[in-house]
C-alpha cells in the first residue's frame, strides 16, 4: 500500500476531521509492525545490532559497527 492509500485509509477510518498530525500519528501506529518487523530481519543479517530491553525497557537498535580482529573501537 503506498502512501496515498494509506492516508486515505486512515481519513475512512475517522469519524470527524483530522489534522496532518493526527494523521501522522495514526500512519506511524499502522507502520509499526512493519518497521518492527523490517528492524528484526535487518538485526538477524547483522545490519543493525538489537538490545533487548531490560525490566520492561524496549528493545533498542543501533547501528552495526564491524571491528577487524585485533583493533579496538577507538583505534579506528
Amino acid at each position: 500500500m503506498d502512501l496515498e492509500e494509506r492516508v486515505l485509509a486512515i481519513v475512512g477510518r475517522s469519524r470527524g476531521g483530522l489534522t496532518v498530525e493526527a494523521v501522522s500519528e495514526a500512519y506511524a501506529k499502522d507502520m509499526e509492525k512493519d518497521i518492527k518487523e523490517t528492524l528484526d530481519r535487518l538485526s538477524q543479517e547483522g545490519q543493525v545490532n538489537r538490545n533487548r530491553g531490560a525490566n520492561g525497557q524496549p528493545t533498542t537498535y543501533h547501528r552495526a559497527v564491524i571491528h577487524r580482529r585485533g583493533q579496538s573501537p577507538a583505534s579506528e
